[in-house]
C-alpha cells in the first residue's frame, strides 16, 4: 500500500459510504472499503493486480480466515477537466472487521506480539501460501509503528486476550510477491534474495508441528489453485503462462519431501 502511494498515478483509495446512501444495496452496513486500483495505463500494470487478485482468492482456497474481494470495472472521471477515462479494472478488499465478525472474533490493534501467541495450524498455512506465491513484504508480530503490530497483515481474536488464547493473522497486499512481478517490487533490506521471484520462507519454528498438515491441505488444493488462474478472463495468455509456471515451481518444492525439509522446515525463523 505504502509503495503504491509513492509509484502509483491511480493509487488504493478508500471509498466511504453514507449509512443511507447504501441502504438496500449490497454495501449496506459497510463504512468504508479499500479499493486497489490499475496504478498506471499501461496494460501491465492492469495485469499486476490481476494476479494480486487472485492471490487474493488462492489465500481464500486455503482458510477462511482471509480477506474477500470483489473485482470492479471503474469509470474514472476528472471532474476538472469533465474527461471520463475508459474502464479499467480494480477490486474492493473486505474490511478486517467483517473477517472477524465471521469467526465470532474482534479485529485486534496490539503493539507486538510473540510467535507463540500465533494459531499455529493456521500461521503454517499464512506462511506456506506466502512462501508459494514468492511475498516476504510481511511482518506478523510487529511493525513499522512501534505502536500497532504489524506489516501487511491484520490481527484477529477474542476482544480481551487471557493466557493461551490465539491471535489469527490475515494477510493483504500482495503486489510485491513474485506472482505479481511488479516492475516496482523489490525484496527488503537484509533479507538473503535479490528479486521478489526468489523464493524464501520466513515462517516461524514454534510452528513446525502443523507444517506437514499444512503441506497436505495446500497440496491437495493444487487443482483448484490452478483452475484460478487458467480461468481468469482478464489475464492475458502470457501472464497466464507465467504465473503457471511460478505456481508449478512452488508446488514442486511444497510435494518433494528432500526440497520442503531443505527450503522451508530448515529455513524457519526462530
Amino acid at each position: 500500500g505504502l509503495t503504491r502511494q509513492r509509484v502509483c498515478r491511480y493509487p488504493p483509495i478508500r471509498l466511504r459510504f453514507e449509512k443511507e446512501a447504501v441502504k438496500g444495496t449490497t454495501f449496506r452496513g459497510q463504512k468504508s472499503l479499500k479499493m486497489v486500483t490499475h496504478c498506471e495505463r499501461a496494460s501491465r500494470f492492469e495485469q499486476y493486480y490481476v494476479l494480486e487478485m487472485l492471490a487474493y482468492r488462492i489465500y481464500n482456497q486455503i482458510t477462511d480466515y482471509s480477506f474477500r474481494i470483489r473485482p470492479l470495472d471503474i469509470d474514472y472521471h476528472d471532474s476538472e477537466r469533465g474527461k471520463t477515462d475508459e474502464d479499467r479494472f480494480g477490486f474492493l478488499i473486505e474490511d478486517d472487521s467483517d473477517v472477524a465478525k465471521r469467526h465470532d472474533l474482534k479485529k485486534l490493534r496490539i503493539p507486538k506480539l510473540r510467535s507463540t501467541m500465533l494459531e499455529p495450524a493456521l500461521s503454517s498455512e499464512f506462511a506456506l501460501f506466502q512462501y508459494l506465491i514468492s511475498n516476504v513484504d510481511w511482518a506478523a508480530l510487529s511493525g513499522p509503528d512501534p505502536n500497532e503490530c504489524c506489516h501487511n497483515v491484520k490481527l484477529i481474536g477474542k476482544k480481551e486476550l487471557e493466557a493461551g488464547d490465539r491471535v489469527y493473522p490475515v494477510p493483504y497486499d500482495f503486489d510485491s510477491s513474485g506472482l505479481v512481478n511488479a516492475d516496482y517490487a523489490v525484496p527488503p533490506q537484509g533479507l538473503p534474495i535479490n528479486s521478489v521471484t526468489q523464493r524464501l520462507y520466513r515462517g516461524y519454528c514454534s510452528h513446525n508441528a502443523t507444517l506437514e498438515d499444512a503441506r497436505r491441505k495446500i497440496v491437495a488444493l493444487e487443482g483448484d489453485i490452478l483452475a484460478l488462474v487458467e480461468n481468469e478472463p482478464r489475464l492475458t495468455s502470457g501472464s497466464r503462462r507465467k504465473a503457471l509456471r511460478f505456481l508449478d515451481r512452488g508446488f514442486a518444492t511444497l510435494k518433494d519431501p528432500e526440497d520442503f525439509s531443505e527450503k522451508i522446515t530448515a529455513k524457519c525463523r526462530k
